[in-house]
């Protein structure tokens, strides 16, 4: 986790010019096979993983991510 209680970013390149991923999952082990999905992919894409809307919107902000991957849960009352 960052400071801020986010889940750290995956650098798979320092190259700002391919394409960045936001993954919104709260669930550690879900995060976690993203980020090993990923590691065959290093210099082709970057991956954040904001384990909360709040981080999501941070990153969003600051980062402007090509691709936002998240779940969609519909609760029934």
């Amino acid at each position: 986790m960052n400071e801020s209680g986010g889940k750290e970013a995956l650098t798979l390149t320092d190259n700002q010019n391919v394409p960045l991923i936001l993954h919104v999952e709260d669930d550690d082990s879900h995060a976690a096979l993203m980020k090993e999905s990923f590691q065959d992919t290093v210099g082709e894409y970057r991956l954040e993983i904001a384990g909360t809307l709040r981080d999501a919107r941070a990153a969003i902000e600051r980062l402007t991510p090509n691709l936002v991957l998240t779940i969609f849960l519909e609760y029934k009352i």
